[in-house]
């Protein structure tokens, strides 16, 4: 009982560094595991054992390996939009034409190395990816400040409709698309974004 109390103390504080390193720690196990079988047949046990954490510890951070998988998938997006843009990057075409990019990058790799995607595996690594993109394009807008992008348009509208509109087309170019260049493609998209979106977004490099 006291095991349960203390994990159940330290999921309730997020911030607390206990907490990052036991979500790390487990996140690092998964990767590991990953690498030497199919994560259908990783179990909690595993993981747990992995990290050095009992499984207590381990719901006390993620309902199932299903919810872990998505938060690694989704942190692991993240750190990769971050390098590629820093939120610091000047809001304008050519560095919105960089996150597009990245989405159809990450999007091709997924279907070439975890075909088949079976189960709720294909599902939630899309969702975390949609999830992450909306995230980063939101803090990427506030950073500069744009508080109203358009006429009665919120910028909280404006980063979902700049995150489905990328996420959906990279979708969609992942699942049979493929015969058009990557380049192309990203052009496409940013031209339709642009023809909505380019008072936030100049059209220069």
């Amino acid at each position: 009982m006291g095991e349960m109390v203390m994990a159940t103390q330290v999921k309730a504080n997020p911030n607390d560094p206990r907490v990052k390193r036991t979500r790390q720690l487990l996140k690092q196990a998964l990767s590991d595991l990953r690498l030497e079988k199919s994560f259908h047949d990783i179990t909690v046990q595993d993981i747990a054992e992995r990290a050095t954490l009992n499984r207590v510890t381990f719901y006390a951070h993620f309902e199932d390996k299903y919810d872990l998988i998505g938060t690694w998938m989704r942190d692991g997006f993240m750190e990769r939009l971050e390098t590629a843009l820093p939120v610091t990057s000047p809001l304008c075409a050519g560095n919105l034409r960089s996150l597009c990019r990245v989405v159809l990058e990450t999007l091709r790799e997924m279907q070439t190395h975890c075909r088949p995607l079976r189960g709720r595996y294909g599902p939630l690594f899309e969702s975390a990816v949609q999830e992450a993109l909306y995230a980063f394009i939101l803090d990427w807008l506030c950073h500069w400040s744009i508080e109203e992008p358009l006429p009665d348009v919120s910028i909280e509208s404006l980063g979902a409709a700049l995150s489905w509109t990328i996420f959906g087309a990279a979708i969609d170019w992942g699942r049979g698309g493929e015969g058009r260049s990557l380049d192309g493609f990203v052009d496409e998209i940013v031209a339709v974004l642009l023809l909505g979106a380019s008072s936030v977004f100049p059209n220069h490099e």
